[in-house]
């Protein structure tokens, strides 16, 4: 499994004062001498961020993904294809489009056309820089949690994102709001709402854990915001976790890798999440959290 890394792009500290209108003619000018495929220009004083067509990837690949994904009872990492070229774009801006008139905190679409994809600029630091930088440490609690709660938010308002790891989750300066980046795909085109949730949970889990370890309440925090979300969702994030279990057990470094060294401390946490649950309430009410508790949740839920 690839887990993206930090992007500079999404260290945005600019601040966006109004909607713009743009020339498709100016852009073009702009982007004929532009080697990037995403490009930060400059527009009436305000930053602004244009997106060529990414590549499409193998259907082949996307088939395999899903192929390993189900064998190991991870419906809720079933890739989402990437379309790629103009298709890839519109996609994109639709689902900005969408998120944006549900209130949800995303860059707005400025144009949108067959070559190019204009969006405003977000302001603040993406959640992997408070993750990551030293001078950001005391913070580090409260940016994860605000997160959380974010991702909750925009599942309350019955939507999901996507790509939801720490490096796409921009917060304001002042930590008032965390806004998202990066919907290249869109995991609802072939799993349903509730996996597509359940899913955005595991990848913020994946993309933060390793660097919430010290953090004492990190269990609590956690359990807590589950609480809210849907049995369905909760159920289906940690049975998925579950199955990845086994991680805790490699030695909690790099040396296997990052995306093993942060499978690792993913598994780590929500294996002592469940450990937390049953020794406050025993195994039954902790039965919410646990992938053994799958029978005993349906029951309750239809009386049986």
């Amino acid at each position: 499994m690839e887990i993206p890394t930090h992007d500079v792009a999404s260290t945005q500290q600019h601040t966006v004062t109004e909607r713009l209108t743009l020339p498709e003619s100016w852009v073009a000018s702009q982007m004929s001498g532009q080697p990037y495929r995403v490009t930060c220009l400059s527009y009436e004083g305000q930053r602004i961020w244009v997106k060529r067509p990414a590549p499409t990837r193998p259907a082949g690949l996307y088939r395999a993904l899903r192929l390993v994904a189900w064998l190991h009872g991870l419906s809720v990492l079933t890739p989402a294809p990437r379309p790629g070229g103009a298709k890839g774009l519109q996609l994109e801006a639709a689902r900005l489009k969408s998120l944006k008139q549900l209130g949800i905190r995303v860059p707005d679409v400025l144009l949108v056309n067959e070559q190019y994809l204009c969006l405003s600029d977000l302001p603040g630091h993406d959640l992997t820089h408070y993750m990551q930088a030293a001078d950001t440490k005391p913070l580090r609690g409260e940016v994860w949690k605000k997160g959380l709660e974010a991702i909750l938010d925009v599942h309350q308002r019955g939507t999901y994102i996507s790509q939801c790891f720490s490096r796409n989750m921009i917060a304001s300066p002042e930590l008032a709001s965390i806004g998202f980046i990066d919907f290249e795909d869109d995991p609802g085109l072939i799993i349903d709402t509730t996996h597509a949730q359940a899913r955005d949970w595991l990848l913020y889990l994946l993309s933060t854990a390793v660097w919430v370890q010290t953090i004492e309440d990190r269990h609590s925090v956690l359990i807590e915001t589950l609480q809210q979300e849907s049995l369905a969702v909760c159920r289906l994030f940690w049975q998925a976790l579950h199955r990845l279990t086994w991680f805790r057990h490699l030695p909690p470094t790099r040396k296997w890798g990052k995306d093993a060294w942060w499978l690792q401390a993913a598994a780590q946490l929500g294996y002592e999440c469940v450990q937390q649950m049953k020794n406050r309430t025993g195994n039954h009410d902790a039965s919410r959290f646990s992938a053994a508790g799958t029978e005993n949740l349906d029951s309750r839920r239809t009386g049986k």
